[in-house]
């Protein structure tokens, strides 16, 4: 288990000036500014319209709070020149300790945004308005990089009011790569979803998602049995997810090995399980030596005998 983060202070925010609305009418904001952020807020991904609200508010003296649509803009983007332009226009640090902008950067996966607001003081262990972390958010999206930024800093075993970590956003959607992030930073592989009495290997078997599975396997009960009374391996095999089939039966028994090799061969199956085939029949090859070598042993003992050596007459 990850050690545990030492608590952050919260920032003051007393005294910081509220936000700047797209829809606030400010006498000392210029007309055409105002229609240009809220043309850039309706649609982030009109470049045009980014280009342009920057462009009058590099030429136009602003008040600090009117930077803050900027703010959230160039975080949403993934500007991370602009972000530190804006920010330092605004001039109060603090009022970027701010959960909800980490959170956008991390689902957005800018992981140079992510580090930028967790050295302006966000706190990554905070939830959002989502009900998720940051961590949550970009493992549940699938941003590795923003994960493996997130994971020295976060609870990394933290859950949501449902009951869900990071691994388990990651593996429900599937993201491999993030979950094995997670796993390899030592998060808790033995505690699924709330309610639900499975483990994160069952779910990882589940999406097929076989080297998680892999890593898994050694350290998961293997006889264990889930719905249908089926334990991982039959579960693996009935839904023909084969390279969990392949990564099970390397933790597994011969004999049980043995019975899946079988099942495939009945499917035509037996090439997508390289790993068993190579094992069972390295297994068989050292048998057939093994027997080799006793049965040239038992002829030389039974050729040195009395009886069987040739009686030479004079």
């Amino acid at each position: 288990m990850p050690a545990t983060m030492p608590a952050l202070k919260e920032p003051d925010m007393s005294s910081v000036p509220p936000a700047l609305s797209v829809n606030d009418q400010i006498e000392d904001i210029p007309e055409g500014w105002v229609a240009a952020i809220k043309e850039c807020a309706a649609d982030i991904n009109n470049g045009a319209a980014y280009e342009k609200v920057w462009e009058l508010s590099l030429r136009q003296a602003l008040p600090a709070r009117a930077w803050n649509p900027l703010v959230s803009a160039a975080n949403r983007r993934g500007d991370i020149e602009r972000l530190k332009i804006a920010a330092a226009r605004v001039g109060v640090s603090t009022e970027f300790a701010n959960t909800e902008r980490l959170i956008t950067a991390a689902s957005l996966g800018h992981a140079d945004c992510v580090a930028f607001w967790l050295e302006q003081g966000s706190n990554p262990r905070q939830m959002g308005a989502s009900g998720k972390s940051a961590l949550m958010e970009a493992a549940w999206i699938n941003k590795l990089e923003c994960v493996e930024t997130l994971i020295p800093v976060s609870d990394i075993d933290a859950r949501d009011e449902d009951g869900n970590s990071a691994l388990n956003f990651a593996i429900s959607s599937m993201n491999e790569d993030c979950a094995l992030a997670l796993i390899r930073a030592g998060a808790d592989s033995a505690a699924g979803p709330k309610d639900f009495d499975s483990p994160p290997v069952y779910w990882a078997v589940l999406s097929g998602m076989d080297r998680l599975v892999e890593k898994l396997a050694k350290k998961s009960g293997l006889s264990k049995k889930y719905a249908r009374q089926e334990t991982l391996l039959d579960i693996a095999l009935r839904r023909e997810k084969w390279g969990c089939v392949d990564a099970l039966c390397e933790a597994e028994t011969v004999k049980v090995a043995e019975k899946a090799l079988l099942v495939a061969k009945e499917q035509g199956k037996e090439g997508c399980i390289p790993r068993t085939l190579a094992r069972l029949e390295a297994l068989a090859l050292a048998d057939v030596v093994k027997i080799a070598k006793i049965t040239t042993v038992s002829s030389r003992e039974r050729s040195d005998t009395p009886a069987t050596k040739k009686v030479s007459r004079v």
